[in-house]
């Protein structure tokens, strides 16, 4: 017959450490996978959506004075379709995100002076 030993282990986790359940750790990979902008595009309703402003405020303070910026012929996140053409918008979501952020105060300023000489009102 087999002998059975009973043991009782202390096991010390560091104050700045916690012990958590495999299935808390995969739901929050499910989460980044779902979340995670990387290898996503978004339209232009996307971006609108993005940024709250309608289709003319974007246009006019994003797309036109930074046309040459974010178009992707030049390196940037945008495919910004030909004038007349059926194709549509498409912008690379993780790169357009950061653009966004990156250049925030200059969009800003940009539409403030568009807005005080009475081009733009949102």
């Amino acid at each position: 017959m087999a002998t059975q030993i009973k043991a009782t282990v202390t096991i010390n986790v560091p104050e700045d450490q916690v012990i958590v359940d495999k299935s808390y750790i995969e739901g929050l990979e499910d989460y980044k996978k779902r979340t995670s902008l990387e290898g996503q595009y978004w339209t232009m309703a996307d971006l609108i959506a993005r940024v709250g402003h309608e289709r003319k405020w974007v246009k006019d303070n994003i797309l036109g004075p930074f046309n040459d910026e974010l178009s992707f012929e030049n390196g940037g996140p945008a495919f910004i379709p030909v004038a007349g053409s059926k194709q549509q918008y498409s912008f690379n979501a993780k790169e357009m995100a950061t653009f966004l952020s990156q250049h925030f105060p200059d969009i800003y300023k940009h539409a403030d002076g568009a807005n005080k000489e009475g081009k733009q009102s949102v």
